[in-house]
């Protein structure tokens, strides 16, 4: 009975004439237009975010250092993605979805590098 149904509904569709007005098209255009400003002003905020967290990070002498593992991020890396909180090797980590993957700061590491401890090795 449901597939009947629907499969009337697809026939009556494929011939009858499309209910759409011009309206609906500038509506529907509209609409696009409000949802991509909407998605850059979001993407846009983001960045600012990741740029006030560098700074913050910067102020903190924490700049360049790998938010999971301690190691410096490479200044290529940091050339290209200025808020950088990962190296190359954790960040494809965590964008593989591995297991075991920290999101916060290893302290030991950071502890280690002020007070002259063990040296940082670059990722």
């Amino acid at each position: 009975m449901l597939l009947a149904s629907v499969r009337a509904r697809m026939a009556e569709r494929r011939t009858s004439e499309p209910r759409w007005s011009p309206e609906d098209a500038t509506n529907a255009v509209e609409s696009l237009g409000n949802d991509f400003e909407v998605a850059m002003l979001d993407r846009e905020s983001r960045e600012a975010a990741q740029i006030t967290a560098a700074l913050e990070r910067l102020a903190r002498d924490e700049y360049g250092i790998c938010r999971d593992c301690g190691a410096v991020i490479g200044l290529g890396r940091l050339k290209a993605l200025p808020f950088a909180q990962r190296c190359t090797g954790c960040q494809a980590r965590v964008e593989a979805g591995e297991p075991g993957v920290e999101s916060e700061w290893r302290r030991p590491a950071l502890t280690a590098r002020r007070s002259g401890g063990a040296p940082l090795r670059a990722a």
